[in-house]
């Protein structure tokens, strides 16, 4: 924009009244005068009783209305995808189910069950995208028999490794045929801390490989598994990523939710090709009478928790498992052929 002077002089006498009138560009509107003047007054006088330096400020103007749109459990996809739109405008709204769920109707600002939604803008709008849980998912698959590596909370091939007088697990520990413990004191322990090959964990080790060949094998059913799980909602199932897989992000980016729908023997069965690894602080949160029993993680190398993550159900890892430092682990570590390695760990056995 523009600020104009009158008088226009060079310079001017004490005592002189100058009235300064702003004019914004298009699009943009007048928002106040900074510098040695104050306030939006527009025109404003000015009296010259010392040099001034005055600045006429403008915004840019956003025109139209605005479209917001959540979506749980789904996403939703504007055409066009705009920051506001113009009165009378048009936009498409598409809504798609995350795996599990199927769309069910739309709220707030716009109602119906068809997932393809046309907006009328001719206000501000806010609307949501329900979706439920698929009546039709193939749901549980049957769960995975851990035989006597189910009275394990840690159970590895070559050793377990601790750091952290903090650490805490509840259920046995042991290692076979490699059982150094490292840093583990049977304080830290609510169980049996078995510090030799003892043939019970030998047998222990057996069951576990029978568990996780089970799950390497299961294929009835499989639904396609994110490489990313972070800000989903999944439903129970046979879940497949043939490579990696994991929890990243932050806020709600960061946080798995599994889901149940209210049956307290859902299964899911998670089935990597490669390592499965989640960010420092995200989490995994249990609804509708999920059990971290029920859930089970069947790694092809290893896995590692992130520092301060929270984490729900059995690993079952080829190789190694790693939980960094504060880690929470409600479920069981359990590996077949490497070390379990702790960091001020919390692991509870269901």
């Amino acid at each position: 924009g523009i600020a104009v002077k009158n008088p226009v002089l060079v310079s001017y006498n004490t005592g002189a009244i100058v009235q300064l009138t702003a004019t914004p560009s298009t699009g943009y509107t007048f928002t106040g005068w900074s510098g040695d003047a104050t306030g939006s007054l527009n025109p404003l006088s000015i009296t010259m009783n010392a040099n001034k330096n005055i600045t006429a400020n403008f915004a840019l103007t956003v025109s139209g209305f605005t479209l917001n749109v959540v979506a749980n459990n789904g996403s939703v996809l504007k055409n066009p995808d705009m920051i506001s739109y113009s009165n009378g405008a048009s936009v498409q709204l598409t809504a798609t189910p995350n795996t599990g769920y199927i769309f069910s109707s739309w709220s707030g600002d716009a109602t119906g069950s068809v997932s393809l939604l046309t907006v009328n803008m001719n206000a501000n709008k806010n609307i949501t995208a329900n979706f439920v849980l698929d009546g039709t998912n193939p749901g549980s698959p049957a769960g995975i028999n851990l035989g006597s590596a189910g009275n394990f909370a840690v159970l590895a091939g070559s050793g377990v490794s601790n750091t952290g007088v903090t650490t805490h697990i509840i259920g046995d520990v042991g290692a076979f045929p490699t059982a150094t413990i490292n840093g583990l004191l049977a304080g830290n322990v609510d169980g049996i801390l078995y510090t030799s090959a003892d043939p019970i964990v030998g047998l222990a080790k057996t069951d576990l490989t029978t568990a996780y060949n089970d799950a390497q094998s299961r294929s009835l059913n499989a639904i396609s598994l994110p490489g990313q799980l972070g800000g989903l909602t999944l439903a129970p199932g046979l879940y497949v990523n043939s490579s990696t897989s994991g929890i990243s992000g932050t806020g709600a980016n960061g946080i798995l939710t599994l889901d149940a729908g209210g049956d307290a023997n859902a299964v899911w069965i998670f089935k990597t090709g490669s390592t499965f690894v989640t960010d420092a602080g995200t989490s995994i949160v249990l609804a509708g009478g999920a059990q971290a029993k029920n859930i089970y993680w069947s790694v092809g190398t290893s896995a590692t928790l992130g520092t301060n993550s929270i984490f729900y159900g059995n690993i079952l890892a080829d190789q190694a498992i790693t939980l960094t430092t504060g880690a929470t682990l409600n479920g069981r570590a359990l590996t077949r052929i490497a070390a379990v390695t702790l960091d001020s760990s919390t692991i509870t056995k269901p």
